[in-house]
């Protein structure tokens, strides 16, 4: 017999002999758990993957939620110093545009408004 003839064998009963041989599958078992995790293994591995991803995602939420309200915050102050500077370019117009006593310029009549420099 071959080693190909033999591995054919093996592939064709094995399945059958480990459905009826228990010892024989827990011994087969045995010598794949050397090089292949259990399920048990498989499933703790996966299970603590899908903890690690999940607590990076509520990191990741948390980082997001922080900026968006430091961003707002922002936007707030500059909201709120814009309408300082509107305000007070508003008084400045005010005041620039004061009431003067009427001025007489030949040839041109009287003013009664003048600008104030600044």
């Amino acid at each position: 017999m071959t080693a190909e003839s033999l591995k054919e064998t093996i592939k064709r009963e094995l399945p059958a002999i480990l459905r009826e041989d228990p010892s024989f599958r827990d011994y087969v078992l045995e010598l794949t758990r050397q090089h292949h995790p259990s399920r048990g293994e498989t499933e703790d591995w996966f299970y603590a993957l899908l903890g690690e991803l999940r607590r990076d995602r509520e990191a990741q939420t948390r980082k997001w939620e922080e900026q968006k309200a430091e961003a707002e915050r922002d936007r707030a102050e500059q909201a709120r110093k814009w309408e300082e500077q509107k305000a007070e370019a508003e008084t400045g117009k005010r005041q620039d545009l004061t009431p003067a006593p009427p001025l007489a310029m030949p040839g041109l009549g009287q003013c009664s408004m003048r600008l104030r420099s600044r």
